[in-house]
Parts: C-alpha cells; sequence; structure tokens
C-alpha cells in the first residue's frame, strides 16, 4: 500500500504520493483538476519541505489518504 497526501493552500491542491516502485515520492502542483507542476523527491518529507519552502504550504496541514 502507498501513501497519499493532499492539502489545498493559496488556491492550488497539492498532492504528495509515495511511489509505487520505491524510487520516492511524487509532489503535484494543481490548479483545479489540472496537474500544472510535479516534482519526484526522495521522501514523502522531502516532498513537505519543498511544497513548505516554495509554496508554503504549513507542514502540519496535509491530510493522509486512504
Amino acid at each position: 500500500m502507498h501513501k497519499k497526501f493532499i492539502d489545498e493552500y493559496n488556491g492550488k491542491r497539492f498532492i504528495i504520493e509515495e511511489d509505487l516502485s520505491e524510487a520516492g515520492a511524487y509532489f503535484y502542483v494543481c490548479d483545479g483538476e489540472k496537474s500544472i507542476c510535479d516534482y519526484l523527491q526522495d521522501s514523502i518529507s522531502v516532498c513537505k519541505e519543498l511544497a513548505n519552502e516554495k509554496y508554503f504550504v504549513p507542514m502540519n496541514d496535509w491530510r493522509y489518504l486512504e
């Protein structure tokens, strides 16, 4: 089972999804339903740091989706 987190902040939707091949985690930036940017990072925590640094998404604001 892979982990998935979501947050909505400043008019955008942010999604972090663990890669099934264990290559790391993907961080998606969405405007509405359309992905406008994505990043492959080493881990979920690195994705959260990137979201905070680049888009000011609060570190403790993420919701875990099951």
